[in-house]
């Protein structure tokens, strides 16, 4: 019946020591309102399993690509990650953000997110080191490129100084110590082969999941 703020006042007069049917009631009072604060609290400690999943408290068990197909017949992509919880949640949740998708049910977490097939762009930080070689559209080291016919050679500036690579790429929005993939060197959406995540490095699999979750729940 008394808010904290409220129950501060009471508390100093059943500090005072007033007389026993006065402490009596006040500690009454301070007692029901702690009963009342632990007894919430339990109903509250399963919003925690969500709180796990910020932390990455979770385990990461498998990881597919799979082909999603629209009503028009449209075919794409898609990574599809589940994970389990050390605790269930006691609502479920369908989060959409980027459209990448999380659907949390119980103690399972589902990870759906979009592939995209296409060439894209790795830019090299050291440009200074490179010549762009007009004829292929890519860039080579110095060390090599001295046996290229200088026609076909100028000194790299950064926006031209990448190699190109065909294949499957994911999102990405923490570069995990991955190598960085754009489609040109202004664009601001980043990617990553999707070997890399798949094939090379279970530890790289989980850094990426982890980043993704990270990024749709900061």
């Amino acid at each position: 019946m008394y808010s904290g703020g409220e129950l501060i006042d009471i508390y100093r007069k059943f500090a005072a020591k007033p007389s026993d049917t006065a402490h009596n009631e006040y500690r009454k009072l301070l007692l029901l309102h702690n009963h009342d604060d632990i007894e919430g609290m339990l109903s509250l400690l399963p919003l925690i399993s969500y709180y796990a999943i910020i932390m990455n408290s979770y385990t990461v068990d498998n990881t597919v690509i799979d082909k999603d197909t629209d009503s028009n017949g449209n075919v794409s992509l898609r990574l599809i990650a589940e994970c389990s919880l050390p605790v269930g949640v006691p609502v479920d949740r369908h989060i959409c953000l980027d459209n990448i998708h999380i659907l949390i049910k119980n103690r399972t977490l589902t990870l759906v997110i979009p592939v995209i097939s296409d060439t894209l762009k790795y830019f090299f930080k050291d440009y200074k080191n490179y010549y762009y070689l007009t004829s292929e559209d890519e860039a080579i080291h110095k060390s090599i490129a001295q046996y290229v016919d200088s026609t076909n050679r100028v000194k790299c500036s950064a926006s031209n100084c990448y190699t190109k690579k065909t294949g499957i790429f994911l999102p990405l929005y923490d570069n995990c110590d991955l190598n960085i993939f754009k489609k040109d060197y202004s664009d601001p959406e980043k990617y990553c082969n999707a070997d890399d995540i798949l094939l090379n490095s279970t530890d790289n699999t989980e850094k990426y999941i982890h980043s993704i979750i990270n990024h749709i729940f900061s």
